[in-house]
């Protein structure tokens, strides 16, 4: 059985293979699917664009930005969370090669968030 997705317009973004990663342009959200078991959504997350990587424990790890949000969300355990909700336009995110850290950019600043003093993320 393949997946149902809500009624709209979908344009694919990169991502690593194995995975499908859509954004949903009418109500920006994104969402990552397991292609291997393409019946279940890992991921819904508001946002615009993504990033991915693999965290400490190789999990797949997504981040997700609009315009004043930046989420995360983890594939294996489908938690997620708002990192971050700003008045200044987000202009685009991106993970630190090394280390547990966010970087955020909008017209005004750059910004660094690290991840390990925030709580973890519901599962």
């Amino acid at each position: 059985m393949l997946i149902e997705l809500p009624g709209g317009a979908y344009e694919f973004l990169p991502i690593e293979n194995g995975y499908l990663l859509l954004h949903e342009t009418t109500r920006d959200r994104v969402y990552l699917i397991d292609r291997r078991s393409p019946s279940d959504i890992l991921l819904d997350l508001p946002g615009t664009d993504a990033s991915t990587r693999r965290n400490r424990d190789n999990d797949l790890e997504l981040i997700s930005w609009n315009n004043f949000e930046l989420w995360r969300g983890n594939a294996r355990t489908g938690g997620t969370e708002l990192l971050r909700r700003q008045s200044d336009s987000i202009a685009k995110d991106a993970w630190y090669p090394r280390g547990e850290y966010v970087l955020l950019a909008s017209d005004k600043r750059v910004d660094a968030i690290e991840l390990d003093d925030l709580p973890t993320y519901a599962e």
